[in-house]
């Protein structure tokens, strides 16, 4: 997958529900472009998919230098806790009329592998996390579920467990052997999304982008690993000719390039918002593309306070919390609804996005604006979209991140 495609990430505006069409729907004044806040109808639905997220687990598994070789395991106490926190695995182990307080390793991962485990960990939502110390200092925080499941994965290939019994920092520690090669490619993806949350905005889209990809690599591991965190649905793009829209375009950028004014839809569905620090929608255009103008660019409490519009003409046409953003291109431009805060990035490049935080992270439909310069006599336009969001603290997705794939659409230009 080339940058192109993997930088691809536009942070979500809740900028309005989406409808698709809003000067249709709400006729503007002379001189003024309207953006409503309708939902998504099923005709202006480009497509839907899933937010994915990976299930906890601590990258910070222990390396062991023997002698001669690089061993590398997982902790035989992280798997046993793991699978005794594992209802359908705890529950075989008792059908077996075994003692969960006595069952040894290899009582629990023959149990983990009689019920399918794979199987039931892709059906369930996580909901909570352990935490093993098998060495001082060293907390080890993963997904029951996904640690039970690991039997039946790229990890480990055996039907019994293969273990050995080694020093580290002077503390002696069972550990499970690991394929080397599924296991550093399962660790340096886990590595990628814990330090997702800390980036920008495409730097985190990136990674993420990256790690579902190398994952794919290991297909039973990737089963057992990611969930969906909620669905995003992306509205057809809306395209309007710069004339159309009553631009007034300097020739300096008019004599390489042809400027469209692009709407984007995003709906968000089956998130809980309570859990999300940031919103993110993205776009990225083909090299040569260039973003002349982000709307909005930028919106924030202050703005919110002083940016509402006090024309009675303005609020009979749109309702009572319109929000005027200023002129583009010597066009008034005016959100039907508008909640802080939202910061655009990417503005005369052709990765752009929108982020979207505090009050203005809420469910449904949203909709950005690109003014785009495109070069001089293209027939068409290839974009990818991307949603992603920033989970608070604590919440069950590694690197608190959870997002799309990318989505390729091409836009069809006069």
């Amino acid at each position: 997958m080339n940058r192109a495609v993997t930088m691809f990430w536009i942070s979500l505006a809740i900028v309005v529900s989406t409808s698709g069409c809003t000067s249709t729907a709400f006729p503007s004044l002379p001189g003024t472009i309207v953006i409503g806040d309708d939902e998504l109808s099923v005709d202006q639905v480009f497509s839907t998919q899933p937010m994915i997220g990976f299930r906890t687990f601590s990258s910070t598994i222990p390396e062991v230098i023997a002698p001669r070789i690089k061993a590398t395991g997982i902790p035989a106490d992280l798997f046993i806790e793991s699978a005794k926190a594992t209802p359908w695995v705890k529950g075989a182990i008792t059908r077996a009329g075994k003692d969960p307080a006595t069952a040894t390793l290899d009582d629990w991962y023959l149990a983990s592998r009689s019920t399918a485990a794979l199987a039931m960990t892709a059906r369930t939502q996580p909901h909570s996390t352990i935490t093993v110390r098998p060495i001082p200092d060293h907390a080890l925080t993963a997904d029951p579920y996904f640690v039970s499941s690991l039997p039946e994965t790229e990890i480990f290939k055996s039907v019994k467990p293969k273990t050995y019994v080694t020093t580290f920092e002077d503390k002696s520690i069972e550990l499970i052997e690991v394929d080397p090669e599924a296991f550093a490619i399962f660790k340096d993806s886990y590595a990628r999304l814990s330090s997702t949350a800390f980036l920008r905005p495409s730097e985190a889209q990136q990674n993420f982008v990256y790690a579902a990809a190398s994952m794919s690599s290991l297909p039973r591991l990737k089963n057992a690993a990611q969930f969906i965190a909620g669905r995003v649905t992306f509205g057809k793009p809306t395209l309007h000719t710069s004339a159309e829209r009553k631009l007034l375009i300097p020739d300096s950028i008019t004599a390489a390039s042809d400027v469209y004014w692009i709407e984007f839809a995003v709906s968000f569905r089956d998130l809980n918002t309570r859990n999300i620090e940031r919103l993110a929608f993205g776009v990225t255009a083909p090299s040569g593309t260039v973003a002349l103008e982000l709307v909005p660019l930028r919106y924030d409490r202050e703005m919110s306070t002083s940016q509402i519009t006090s024309s009675p003409e303005i609020k009979l046409r749109v309702g009572e919390k319109a929000v005027e953003l200023g002129k583009i291109f010597e066009q008034q431009v005016v959100f039907r609804t508008l909640r802080p805060i939202i910061v655009a990035d990417g503005l005369q490049e052709h990765e752009f996005s929108w982020s979207l935080m505090e009050e203005a992270i809420q469910p449904g439909a949203k909709r950005f604006v690109a003014i785009l310069a495109v070069p001089k006599g293209s027939q068409s336009l290839t974009v990818l979209f991307q949603a992603t969001a920033i989970t608070k603290p604590g919440f069950f997705a590694q690197g608190n991140v959870i997002a799309t794939e990318p989505v390729l659409a091409e836009i069809r230009l006069r």
